[in-house]
């Protein structure tokens, strides 16, 4: 559990005070030297009390010891006065300074809108009076404040501008300390947000060229990447940096920071390995300290981890009361995060208790916080990588309502848990059953799945019935199958195929149908559903499949309007093929050899599709030249080229392109760069490359692969590939289905067709050949261009029937004159 880092006081003020001649100031400034926090409390009071001193510097020291020893409401009202008397002397700096200690009370005593006000206030002194140093200390502190209440855009506004400022004043002595904490903050933000590989750099960077850090800092900054080896699975480090971090919480005498660092150690201890009842006593430490020292929302993390652990060990009647006490509390400190989390404990223990409506009323309440955060971000990165680990509230809430929700209102929930991150590049909305029903036809079925860590279900949905059915999936069967499936001479696929078929289509389930449309989750997302069994005969025998990664996109995208015939001048195809090898040797170096049939099968697209078309084949294969082909997007745009996928880091996947110059590097596009092409207008597109469909699998977003980035910039559909196939084949393919889409056939209709031919061809029997292929969009018929030949032999009968009439004609009048 990262946490920005609270700032530290600037000693500018104590410097800048006058020197005390009273023996009593002189005395507490010795004691607070001496480690004697309460002596020196004490002498500053009485200095308070009898008026002696500057009054000023006494309550703003006096507010820096209270703080320090937890009594935050105290040293709030004292550091405000301090900062009154100081303006009113015409110190701007300094009571920027005492402000920004008063913001920290505010921040320790969870009540976030007083510190804003406060950190605000500081920062338009510190401005005002040219003080950068104390700005951006003070702009830092205000993004730690926005951390817990979930204002993440606002906290990494917050940090790259304290982070800005230090590098532009980095010849000064306080710049590189500031920077340091900057990039701390931000990787303890990029932390929260799931971007590991991101805060890993931060740290890296820190550690370069950072400055060194006060004790209390460093110790969170230890505590913070603790929480980053957990993630990258290393609790055992983790627990070292945590035992380090809380020794220099100790020797800076910072109960808050003791207090976080005994919950990050509970955390490791539960999660990472398995020791519930010891992390339950590292959580009763935290809260023992939090509370001692009055720092209520490491109170509420200590009480809301300690039900966690408690739930973990079997022991929910136990947890229950940590749970409700840390609801209450973040109510309280409106700290949503922490708020949602509380709640979807308490339906947890709920579920373990029996109270079934309960559970389902936690989760709900719960869901609401998570969608209310969520639409508070306006960056849309920030907004996918926010829901990845709230996916398990919404499994929760779905298992909790199977057998009991309406078929519409688990639909709504399963839509609800996916793909958000995506439909927001799409601006598609919710949507409802009802709006989905609307749009099949007769002899369609939809099927959206749902997957946990142990249940599924999936909801079939046609234009007339919704049902839910539960499922048992043996999820080592999709492994096995794809494994299988990627060997031209396995056998082995058939069995994993036949239990897959009865597991994901059980019996009844595709009654009726001709057309099946699969909205798949998680893993499902890489089962090719064509060699799936059902009910006895192969799926492609049976229906013609799509896929969609939401049922909004049939529901919410509109329909093709153009369907006329289009001019056989007119635009309908641009296509690229035969990438040639790079100076760094690409295709040697990956085994990957050069596409010889893919030029011929960019030719027989093109002779079978209507209309205008561009090719751009070998060395005129280039990323510049897809370029300003999508200047003006072509209906339908095919690519047969070269793929890496790579399912580690899904914005690394890439198509491959020929060298800008003869002795040049190959050129890559890569998956992000997908998601910006201008691609609207296309109506679809072919990618006939190695698994274009592959990508990792991204907990509530589902597999990263091509066709999500095209559909995402616009095109309509796309079809793409689970897994290698050799070109030969796929320009067989290519060919077929380009037939079928020229005959007006629906785009799965004629993508089934293709499939069944070359199954039908002995020398491609096995699915390897056929099956890789996958629709991902809506299905319906492509507009069609007219071809040359097409109007040439239009032409050709046309006149030979007139000149068959006109010789018909004059034979009658010959044979009629008198």
């Amino acid at each position: 559990m990262p946490s920005p880092l609270a700032g530290f006081v600037l000693a500018a003020l104590l410097a800048q005070a006058p020197a005390a001649a009273d023996p009593a100031l002189a005395s507490a400034e010795a004691r607070v030297a001496g480690g004697d926090l309460a002596g020196a409390l004490g002498d500053y009071r009485r200095l308070l009390a009898e008026g002696r001193g500057r009054r000023a510097l006494v309550l703003y020291r006096l507010a820096d010891l209270e703080r320090r020893t937890g009594d935050h409401a105290a040293a709030a009202t004292h550091a405000v006065e301090a900062a009154d008397l100081l303006r009113a002397d015409g110190d701007l700096a300094n009571a920027s300074e005492a402000l920004n200690v008063a913001g920290m009370a505010e921040t320790n005593l969870g009540r976030f809108e007083a510190a804003i006000v406060r950190f605000e206030r500081a920062m338009a002194l510190s401005r005002e009076a040219g003080d950068w140093a104390r700005h951006a200390e003070q702009v830092s502190n205000l993004g730690t404040v926005y951390f817990p209440l979930g204002r993440y855009d606002a906290a990494a506004a917050a940090f790259a501008r304290a982070r800005a400022l230090a590098e532009t004043h980095i010849g000064e002595a306080w710049a590189p300390n500031r920077r340091t904490i900057a990039l701390a903050n931000e990787a303890a933000l990029l932390q929260r947000l799931g971007r590991y590989a991101d805060a890993l750099a931060r740290y890296h960077e820190m550690e370069s060229g950072g400055a060194p850090l006060p004790p209390a800092q460093q110790a969170q900054v230890l505590v913070n990447q603790g929480a980053l080896f957990r993630r990258l699975g290393d609790p055992y480090k983790a627990l070292d940096a945590y035992a380090a971090a809380r020794a220099g919480f100790a020797a800076a005498r910072d109960a808050a920071g003791e207090a976080s660092v005994l919950t990050n150690r509970g955390i490791a201890l539960a999660i990472d390995l398995g020791r519930p009842d010891d992390a339950a006593a590292s959580f009763g430490d935290a809260l023992a300290v939090a509370e001692a020292a009055g720092v209520r929302r490491e109170a509420l993390l200590a009480r809301l981890y300690r039900g966690e652990a408690l739930l973990r060990a079997n022991r929910p009647a136990e947890a229950g009361p940590d749970f409700e006490a840390a609801r209450t509390l973040a109510a309280a400190l409106d700290t949503r995060e922490e708020e949602w989390k509380a709640l979807f404990g308490l339906g947890r223990v709920a579920t373990a208790a029996g109270d079934a409506p309960g559970a389902r009323a936690a989760f709900d309440r719960a869901i609401t916080i998570i969608d209310a955060l969520r639409e508070r971000l306006a960056v849309p990165a920030t907004r996918a990588e926010f829901f990845q680990d709230k996916r398990e509230v919404y499994d929760a809430r779905i298992a909790a309502g199977l057998g009991v929700d309406t078929a519409a209102a688990t639909f709504s929930l399963i839509e609800q848990s996916r793909a958000r991150a995506w439909r927001d590049r799409r601006a598609l909305g919710a949507v409802s059953l009802a709006a989905v029903q609307a749009t099949l036809p007769a002899g369609t079925v939809l099927l959206a799945y749902w997957t946990s860590a142990d249940r599924a279900a999936v909801v079939r949905v046609t234009a007339t019935d919704a049902r839910v059915v539960p499922l048992a999936i043996d999820r080592a069967l999709v492994g096995a199958l794809d494994a299988a499936l990627r060997q031209p001479a396995s056998e082995g696929w058939t069995a994993a195929a036949d239990a897959l078929g009865r597991a994901l289509v059980p019996s009844g389930l595709l009654q009726d149908a001709t057309h099946l449309v699969v909205v798949p989750d998680g893993a499902l997302g890489a089962v090719p559903f064509d060699t799936l069994r059902v009910d006895g005969a192969l799926l492609l025998d049976r229906v013609a499949t799509s896929v969609l990664p939401t049922a909004a996109l049939v529901a919410l995208t509109p329909p093709a309007t153009d369907r006329g015939w289009r001019a056989p001048w007119a635009r309908q195809l641009a296509a690229f093929g035969d990438p040639l090898p790079g100076a760094d040797s690409w295709h040697s170096a990956s085994g990957a050899p050069r596409l010889a049939a893919s030029a011929a099968e960019v030719r027989a697209v093109a002779a079978a599709l209507g209309g205008a078309h561009e090719l751009f084949l070998g060395a005129g294969n280039q990323k510049q030249a897809l370029a300003r082909a999508l200047a003006a997007p072509p209906p339908v745009l095919h690519l047969a080229t070269h793929a890496v996928a790579d399912l580690a880091a899904g914005e690394q996947s890439r198509l491959l392109f020929s060298p800008a110059t003869a002795d040049g590097p190959v050129e890559s596009l890569f998956l992000r760069e997908v998601y910006a092409l201008p691609l609207t207008g296309v109506d679809l597109a072919v990618l006939s490359a190695c698994e274009t469909e592959r990508g990792p699998d991204v907990r509530g977003e589902g597999v990263q692969g091509f066709s999500r980035g095209l559909l995402a910039a616009g095109a309509r559909r796309a079809v793409t590939t689970l897994w290698r196939v050799p070109d030969a084949p796929t320009a067989r393919f290519m060919e077929r289905f380009y037939q079928g889409v020229q005959a007006g056939l629906p785009l799965d209709d004629a993508l089934a067709r293709a499939k069944r031919a070359l199954r039908d061809d002995a020398a491609f029997t096995h699915p390897h050949y056929w099956a890789a292929f996958v629709l991902t969009g809506p299905a319906d018929p492509l507009p069609r261009a007219l071809r040359w030949r097409d109007v040439t032999g239009v032409a050709l009968i046309t006149a030979g029937v007139a000149l068959a009439l006109l010789a018909w004609r004059r034979r009658r009048r010959a044979t009629t004159a008198p």
